[in-house]
């Protein structure tokens, strides 16, 4: 009996989960092997949340494996331990907030209140309320004193999304509360001192916005201090197999599904897909493939919302499928080689003038520009012919 207890502490030593004495009843060893594959599902959890929450706190939670992104961030790491107001450009759903909240966290006033608001959700009517308080009676309906957000933050950060969307009438109280930190509550007779910081987020183009009136300029250079342009997701695939990974990490783990991965077919999908809607899209086609999936492995069936409607869409010629087809993988071998002209078309296997003319072809010249990140010289081009 002692050398039955001694043998079972050694093999707990060596790694076993548990141990059966013979002879033993198989209904009983049914029970401890299920037992044993509950733990081992639990504690692969327990790695992917351990996983998860370095890699929220490293960055922010930011994906940066493009060139472009850690461009970003190197500029969130230089503006951060300043004051100064931030203007975050970029599409829908590229991660703005994330971004603003990653300056906000390397801040030296990180303990400080972090407060969001999306412009274009507050009724315009209570905008100036919301934005700088109202004393008691200042309206009908005003039975307190009210703060707005501005005396809130209490020397912390106030990020306003969309901020294209705030009515000319509220701008110049925005602006003065930017210059000289006061602020007018409905019904005030005197200024109150505020102390925030301003990170103001927008998708559209400001100076369009302001040579068409809609947009004081005066607050847009006060707004345009120092100016992060959050590039669009096509735009890095690079970022997107490790996005791709932590999401179905974590949608595996809230849904408590078995995925273990996406197939390579699958991801190859996901890299050539255009991303309209970018990260915020990226992530609730991966939401649906992970309800959709039966196996542990996301494969192209479980992408059916994935398939693009294109151009005309009762277009169904080979010839019009091949030539989308070329456009979108030259689209992507110049994104994977940073705009660089005569890297692409050697990754490509074809010379710089042929690349150049399905450049032409596609239109894909025109929208990044003849003289784009890496534009190629004319003796350059011309030496091709030779």
């Amino acid at each position: 009996e002692q050398a039955s207890l001694d043998a079972a502490i050694q093999i707990f030593r060596i790694g076993a989960l548990d141990y059966l004495i013979k002879p033993f009843d198989f209904d009983e060893l049914a029970i401890r092997i299920e037992k044993i594959r509950h733990y081992k599902r639990l504690w692969a959890e327990n790695q992917v949340l351990r996983r998860m929450t370095v890699e929220t706190h490293a960055n922010g939670g930011i994906v940066a494996e493009s060139p472009s992104m850690r461009d970003v961030l190197r500029a969130v790491r230089k503006v951060a331990p300043t004051q100064s107001t931030v203007l975050i450009s970029g599409e829908s759903g590229v991660g703005k907030e994330l971004i603003a909240r990653e300056i906000h966290k390397l801040s030296p006033h990180a303990e400080r209140p972090f407060i969001p608001v999306n412009v274009s959700a507050v009724p315009t009517g209570l905008m100036e309320s919301r934005f700088f308080g109202h004393m008691r009676g200042s309206f009908t309906g005003a039975s307190g004193t009210h703060r707005g957000l501005f005396q809130i933050a209490r020397g912390g950060t106030v990020f306003l999304d969309e901020i294209g969307e705030l009515p000319l009438e509220i701008q110049p109280k925005l602006l003065r509360a930017l210059e000289g930190g006061e602020i007018f509550p409905i019904g005030a007779e005197t200024p109150s001192h505020v102390e925030f910081r301003l990170i103001a987020a927008t998708n559209r183009d400001l100076r369009e916005s302001v040579a068409h009136e809609r947009f004081r300029d005066d607050l847009y250079y006060r707004l345009n201090v120092f100016h992060i342009r959050v590039p669009a997701l096509r735009e890095r695939p690079e970022d997107i197999p490790p996005l791709v990974d932590r999401f179905v990490r974590e949608l595996a783990v809230t849904m408590n599904k078995p995925i273990e991965g996406v197939e390579r077919e699958a991801l190859d999908l996901l890299v050539r897909a255009e991303w309209r809607g970018n990260v915020r899209e990226l992530r609730n086609v991966l939401e649906r493939a992970v309800i959709l999936a039966d196996g542990p492995w996301i494969g192209v069936a479980d992408l059916a919302s994935l398939q693009p409607l294109e151009g005309d869409v009762r277009d169904f010629r080979l010839d019009s499928a091949m030539s989308l087809a070329e456009r979108r993988h030259i689209e992507v071998v110049l994104r994977l080689h940073g705009y660089n002209r005569r890297d692409a078309a050697r990754a490509l296997g074809v010379s710089l003038a042929t690349f150049y003319r399905r450049l032409e072809k596609h239109g894909i010249l025109e929208r990044i520009g003849r003289g784009g990140p890496s534009h190629q010289s004319v003796s350059e081009h011309a030496g091709e012919h030779g």
